[in-house]
């Protein structure tokens, strides 16, 4: 009975879902999207471009990604999301009511940890090179100062300046300071190669960055384990990055800028420290205890108390240098110390009443602070007087000390006390400082260098991959070429992370320094690339792009197959994911035939647009391939004066366009209106405004007709700067000549081609199978570097209702972000370092960029606002200067991608404070950011062992080179939401990782922490079983044979 009953329900079910099905299609019919439907291709050819069939190709995810969804968990003590709406939002900065929190000061003795530091910008308003002289001095006076004084402390953070101190140093030096750091004298914070940014970062790259800095520790200092992190400079933090950190083995941080009423309010509450727990962390296993420094700033003066003026009086520098808002600071001797130690230790008890503990941390430093000896002579023969006289009373007990003491003692005090810092969830954007001032501009200040730090990134991590797949294939001098380019790209790529270059917000001449380094460092790592894949074909292999100078970004070469008759390309897909896409290549000729494993396949020539204008002597070739996981595949261009496949694309130019938009001879343009401006392939059809062209409307049989509208926006007369956002009322419509524009259309790929003043935007739709071919495609060419104080700004409009936004967090998970009308635009802007999403409960609208940006919701319009640039022509007042190399009035043309997807999803939760992709969500961004590598050779690339494709739940950071000529290899279990019926190609499991060891040629693993530091005994590969469990990395190192 139950089991008839079970059947006929089952049976029941199925008829609606089939009705539901029809009727959805009907209804996506009779609006409009008759889409077009293209069956499995049989031209007679043999090439693999085309033989796969739908059902090789595309199958819905698997249940094993889905084992890594979100948890919908409740948010900790305190949520940053309900916090900003709660206590700044609705309350504005109003905290003047004094700890009135439930928990109550510690009355017991104070303990005080004075801790002498320094503050070292690789590059800000100088150059990184500039500023080793003074870093140079401070590393030279500490080795000094510390081995003769034995009760003195200090702390470091930037590798990037300690690695080429620490290169000139004596065995004699090196071994003092090894002894330094072992005695807990000298602590080394985070390892990280720098303070990296916290918003615009991408998080693999964070990785690397921890990973560099560890592995030079470890090689040189001894295996020294930093376990704090120091973070005071950056602008905001993320939570995704105090997670990073804490699979490093770093459980203990310091930050200091958030903002100025959250900070408030935490401190009415006595919810500092905390500890920084992840939305998907239930237990709490990777909380991060968390100190943030009291007031406005890390200096001296906002150290001791809330008085800055009696807390002048200890910073002892400001007795030869500088000044102090009152008193001077005087030499301690017999006459006042009783007086200087009774000022400090009333500072130190009101500081004290902001925490429910008695243990205080008191910084003692500031930017590149401690580079004359005399200072380190005149803080500490200042201090120890004082110390000594406050040592003599019951109120407090103070020393110099580090971070790792300070820490010991607040753990203890819990511990002792039966008590647990708060919980905090969330991230700390947008940040305000004191002043009132909204940081929110550098999330896209000066996007070329964001552009180029991407770009940067997807050839050194291929250089990486490709590398040790041919690593048996070199010999031992082109190994270690390969291993001392990458070194040297990586670090800085690593550089590039700093708080005042990745944001832009360092001087001109700075940024082009770094633009200069970025340029060398592509160079290196495309040599590096070329290099593995020469040993591979055993034949000379250049990459395709290239870029002429620093401040260009890169073009593809023109292959000269009229000249040359013959080419051998070849295209490396670095993701571990089988994947179709469209090969485009430059070409000199339409007479080009393609051929893949000896058979022709079908190619379309269109249209080449180079810096926004029509070349008349080139042409863009464009053909599918099918790309197994870490595969490079070749293809033979040949010189035919009747390519039997390759077609040349119809070009339809709107009728407003007649006779501006010039075209090489072979296209003949044909005049369209504006009712047949569309694009489409087998999954989606496109909709455009009748007047600028722009996409209005994307219709899919599986979702319906949503819209889906862009339009360009600006802010006028905006006052920011390099990192303020300042602007006046709402963003207004960019009025531009709309009217140039044209489509391109053939079997492989369809483009729309909009021309605006001073912006070139094509739109993309691919004829492939898997997820890319469910995405719209944009490049965009912005070249605003005539403007006046102007943001630019893609805005996304759509038809949602009670919609939900998200933001990336570096990259690693999606935070939920509002919108509060009781705050100026500045203030409603998030980063967005990869991807934003809008979902109700029926839609998803991903949205994903090969670059940063600022994004803010737009609940108006159910829409968003991106960032796309900014022109500001004056100083923010936050220490560049209002000369003209302080101006950042040197932005460049810069060219940038995005992707968006539509998918239907199951009911939504509507109440969670965070999200992930979806498995088509997350190959977007994959793809976007890491593009196959172009090369061309005189020989093919002989196909590499096939590798089994791993699911799509697993990101395959990186496999590189560290000590003992083993590699690291990290992989990381993402989060993946699996209510959608997208289907992808990235349907592999775990055990496709041991077929791409064995195809390495790994003899043993050991499993270790995500900087390489052992913790499991070594295993052969043989009997490894791989496991990963939601939200963790993998990190193995590999021994070879």
């Amino acid at each position: 009975m139950h089991v008839r009953y079970g059947r006929r329900k089952g049976r029941i079910a199925i008829i609606i879902i089939v009705g539901i099905t029809i009727l959805t299609v009907y209804i996506s019919y009779k609006s409009g999207a008759n889409l077009k439907r293209y069956g499995n291709e049989n031209d007679g050819n043999t090439g693999t471009g085309d033989i796969f069939t739908r059902g090789e190709m595309i199958a819905t995810v698997g249940v094993e990604a889905c084992k890594a969804s979100p948890h919908n968990n409740e948010a900790a003590e305190f949520d940053m999301l309900t916090v900003y709406r709660e206590q700044v939002a609705q309350q504005g900065i109003m905290f003047n009511r004094t700890n009135q929190g439930r928990r109550h000061p510690s009355t017991h003795k104070l303990k005080v940890f004075v801790l002498p530091f320094t503050h070292a910008d690789p590059g800000w308003l100088q150059t990184f090179n500039s500023y080793l002289k003074e870093t140079d001095a401070i590393l030279d006076n500490m080795h000094n100062f510390m081995t003769s004084h034995a009760n003195m402390t200090f702390m470091w953070a930037e590798l990037a300046f300690f690695e080429r101190w620490w290169g000139k140093q004596s065995l004699e030096v090196r071994e003092n300071v090894r002894r330094l750091v072992q005695s807990g004298r000298l602590e080394i914070a985070s390892g990280s190669w720098v303070m990296t940014d916290e918003a615009n970062v991408y998080y693999p790259i964070t990785v690397d960055t921890i990973i560099e800095g560890h592995q030079f520790l470890k090689e040189e200092l001894g295996g020294v384990k930093p376990s704090v992190v120091w973070s005071n400079d950056p602008f905001g933090y993320s939570n995704s990055i105090q997670y990073v950190f804490a699979q490093a083995g770093l459980k203990r941080a310091v930050i200091n800028r958030i903002h100025r009423g959250i900070k408030r309010y935490l401190q009415s509450e006595r919810a500092i420290p905390f500890r920084w727990r992840q939305y998907f962390d239930v237990e709490g296993e990777s909380d991060m205890l968390t100190h943030v420094l009291p007031y406005a700033h890390y200096d001296i003066l906002n150290s001791c108390g809330p008085s800055s003026s009696i807390c002048c009086e200890f910073d002892f520098k400001r007795m030869t240098h500088w000044s102090c808002p009152e008193s001077k600071p005087k030499p301690i001797d017999a006459s006042n110390v009783a007086t200087q130690a009774e000022k400090l230790v009333s500072q130190l008890q009101k500081m004290a009443l902001m925490y429910e503990t008695n243990v205080l941390l008191m910084v003692h430093g500031d930017d590149f602070r401690y580079n004359m000896i005399q200072e380190w002579h005149q803080q500490h023969d200042n201090l120890l007087p004082l110390f000594e006289e406050i040592n003599k009373g019951n109120l407090a007990e103070i020393r110099f000390g580090t971070f790792s003491d300070y820490f010991k003692e607040l753990e203890k005090w819990y511990k002792e006390n039966g008590k647990q810092p708060v919980t905090l969830s969330g991230d700390f954007f947008p940040y305000k400082c004191f002043l009132g001032d909204v940081w929110t501009g550098y999330f896209t200040t000066r996007p070329f260098v964001k552009r180029q730090e991407r770009s940067l990134h997807n050839i050194v991590r291929a250089a990486d991959l490709i590398s040790a797949q041919a690593w048996h294939s070199m010999d031992e001098q082109s190994r270690a070429e390969v291993i001392s380019e990458l070194q040297e790209a990586r670090r800085i790529l690593s550089l590039i992370q700093h708080h005042d270059a990745i944001t832009g917000t360092s001087r001109k001449h700075v940024m082009q320094d770094y633009l200069f380094l970025l340029h060398n460092a592509s160079s290196l790592a495309r040599r590096a690339f070329e290099v593995s894949s020469s040993a591979l074909s055993r034949s000379e292999v250049h990459t395709l792009e290239y870029s002429d100078n620093n401040n260009e970004t890169e073009s593809l070469e023109v292959l000269e197959v009229a000249k040359l008759g013959r080419i051998v390309v070849n295209a490396y897909n670095s993701l571990p994911y089988d994947i179709e896409d469209v090969v485009s290549l430059r070409v000199d000729t339409a007479n080009v035939a393609v051929s893949i494993n000896g058979g022709e396949v079908k190619a379309q020539i269109e249209p080449y647009i180079h810096q926004g204008t029509i070349p008349q002597h080139s042409f863009l070739l464009a053909f599918r391939c099918h790309f197994q996981a870490l595969s490079t595949n070749s293809f033979i261009l040949s010189k035919t004066d009747s390519p039997r496949l390759t077609n040349i694309a119809s070009v339809l130019v709107h009728k407003d366009a007649k006779g501006l938009l010039l075209f090489p001879s072979i296209f003949k343009p044909k005049n369209i209106t504006s009712q047949d401006f569309f694009l489409e392939n087998e999954e989606l059809i496109t909709s455009h405004d009748n007047e600028t062209g722009q996409l209005s409307h994307i219709t899919t049989a599986a979702v319906g007709r949503t819209a889906v509208s862009t339009q360009f926006y600006k802010y006028e007369n905006a006052n920011g700067g390099a990192y303020l956002m300042k602007v006046n009322g709402p963003p207004t419509p960019l009025k531009s000549n709309s009217s140039l524009r044209f489509i391109s259309k053939g079997s492989i790929q369809e483009s729309a081609h909009l021309f605006f003043t001073k912006i070139y935007q094509k739109i993309t739709v691919k004829n492939v199978r898997g997820s890319l071919s469910k995405q719209v495609h944009f490049s965009l060419r912005v070249d605003i570097t005539e403007a006046m104080n102007t943001e630019l700004l893609l805005r996304i409009e759509t038809n949602l209702r009670d919609e939900r936004f998200y933001t990336d967090s570096a990259g690693m998970q999606l935070l939920r972000r509002q919108r509060h009308e009781a705050l100026s635009d500045a203030e409603n802007f998030y980063p967005m370092p990869s991807a934003a999403i809008l979902e109700c409960n029926l839609k998803r609208i991903t949205v994903v960029s090969n670059l940063p940006h600022g994004v803010s919701p737009v609940p108006a319009v159910h829409g968003m606002d991106i960032v796309l640039d900014r022109m500001l022509n004056q100083d923010d007042g936050k220490g560049l200067g209002s000369d003209p190399d302080g101006l950042p009035t040197d932005i460049l043309p810069v060219e940038m991608r995005f992707s968006i997807l539509l998918e239907g999803i199951i009911k939504a939760a509507t109440d969670t404070y965070s999200t992930y992709h979806t498995p088509a969500g997350h190959l977007a961004v994959q793809n976007v950011l890491y593009p196959p590598v172009l090369t061309a050779s005189s020989e093919k690339i002989p196909p590499l062992q096939a590798q089994a494709a791993l699911p799509c739940n697993l990101q395959l950071l990186t496999n590189r080179v560290v000590s003992k000529g083993q590699m690291l290899l990290t992989i990381f279990n993402g989060g993946i939401i699996c209510r959608t019926n997208t289907t992808t190609t990235c349907t592999g499991q775990l055990r496709g990782l041991t077929s791409y060891l064995r195809a390495l040629g790994v003899v043993k693993v050991q499993e270790t922490d995500l900087v390489g530091t052992p913790k499991a005994e070594e295993m052969s590969l043989k009997n490894y079983v791989p496991h990963i469990p939601p939200y963790k990395f993998l990190s193995l190192l590999l021994s070879f044979s």
